[in-house]
């Protein structure tokens, strides 16, 4: 884009890796809840949900969800520019997200009702309005996956308000010192969101998945791993280009994140066992760190994949199959438990037989599904958010925070005259 009087500057900072993680992270939910509508012996005794799903789907989302979006914040908070347009990047979240959302909201009710079990009024309207995970009785009604939206929304509210604390407590401040406290107020986030989730556990006791998600995994409790992705961003962004290193580095940082894993994973089993017994101390102790856990395993192994140059999955990410299965993934994500329990429904038997008959059929429904909705209900509203991010105001800095299929694109108006900077 040209300059004009305006003074408009345009950077990009292309992360394939990161899309490629949302559609595994998305493919792994779809594997994970396959496997216990279709097998939930086949679960049981091969771990499938923990080791199929390699590293925890809904962490990794929420992972993501702050490396992404908090990359031009976190650009104009270092650089001591002004704070962005928080319009922009409301408006944008809302065409990205809504759409498809709101469409799947109205299928899935579709579904239910023709199955003559409709959904509440309430249970509709919750999730209309990001709501759903307020109660236990509405946070897995029509489809289960979709509390992680209303956490993911909360998210987007959130992010902007921490940003413009930093800005107003840090005005003047040196590039090294706002650096500093960044990663100082980071850090005070995580403590507070593992302590609110631990005196959460031991207050509420939850013993049920709709529970653990009301009084545990709501925004104060989820924080801590959005704030991992947050701090990933942050260090790359602090360090400029000089944090892409060795290879060999690498693949240290990718067995670093396996051994994580590992650990996450005994501390899920151990979890379980303990809330089973009723030794509420201890599991609270465990829902305390279970998710942040599992957090620093996926950042660790996302830093790995954005950082190395040349991987054997980097290259698969930049396949065009793979290119065509990030376009679907986000309605993947929205119907595919739905269609799984459609198909799952019509086989009484719960072997390897039902396991991979079931996934089959769902894939031959849900992949041509998902392509249209993409085609007819996505594609417009993306096209539009694109659209947005050449919008220009007058005298204000315009940050188009948006992850397009990821792409960051930041759009700063530089001052004719801008303030030394240290």
């Amino acid at each position: 884009m040209p300059k004009d009087s305006g003074e408009i500057e345009v950077s990009s900072l292309h992360f394939s890796s990161a899309d490629g993680f949302r559609a595994l992270a998305i493919f792994s939910v779809f594997l994970g809840h396959l496997a216990t509508k279709s097998s939930p012996a086949l679960t049981h005794h091969l771990l499938l949900s923990d080791f199929v799903t390699a590293f925890d789907p809904v962490c990794m989302l929420f992972v993501l969800s702050g490396f992404l979006l908090s990359g031009p914040f976190l650009r104009g908070y270092i650089r001591g520019d002004e704070f962005p347009l928080v319009g922009n990047y409301l408006l944008a979240r809302l065409l990205r997200i809504y759409p498809l959302y709101f469409a799947s909201i109205v299928v899935i009710a579709l579904l239910e009702w023709l199955q003559h079990e409709p959904a509440t009024p309430w249970a509709i309207a919750s999730h209309v309005f990001f709501l759903q995970d307020a109660g236990v009785a509405t946070t897995q009604s029509l489809s289960g996956p979709l509390w992680t939206m209303a956490v993911d929304v909360q998210f987007y509210l959130a992010l902007p308000l921490i940003f413009w604390c930093l800005y107003k407590v840090t005005p003047d401040s040196s590039r090294s010192t706002r650096i500093a406290f960044l990663f100082g107020t980071l850090s005070l986030l995580c403590i507070a969101s593992v302590a609110y989730r631990y005196i959460a556990a031991a207050e509420f006791r939850p013993q049920t998945l709709e529970a653990g998600i009301v009084y545990i995994r709501q925004l104060p409790g989820m924080l801590c791993v959005f704030v991992a992705g947050i701090g990933l961003r942050a260090f790359i962004e602090g360090r400029t280009r000089a944090w892409a290193t060795s290879g060999r580095f690498w693949s240290v940082v990718i067995i670093g994140a396996l051994l994580m894993k590992l650990v996450s994973t005994f501390i899920h089993q151990e979890r379980l066992h303990e809330a089973s017994t009723a030794r509420y101390q201890v599991s609270a102790g465990l829902w305390a760190i279970e998710d942040f856990v599992a957090a620093l395993a996926c950042i660790l192994l996302l830093g790995a994949f954005v950082g190395a140059r040349a991987n054997p999955l980097s290259r698969l990410f930049s396949s065009p199959i793979w290119a065509f299965a990030v376009s679907i993934s986000y309605g993947f994500y929205l119907f595919h438990l739905p269609v799984i329990d459609l198909v799952a429904g019509s086989h009484a038997s719960r072997t390897w037989l039902s396991f991979l008959k079931t996934g089959a059929l769902s894939m031959i429904v849900l992949v041509p599904f998902c392509y249209v909705a993409f085609r007819t209900v996505e594609s417009p509203f993306l096209q539009l958010k694109s659209r947005l991010r050449r919008w220009r105001f007058p005298g204000a800095p315009v940050l188009a925070a948006v992850p397009a299929d990821g792409m960051l694109t930041v759009v700063a108006r530089i001052p004719a005259a801008p303030r030394e900077r240290v």
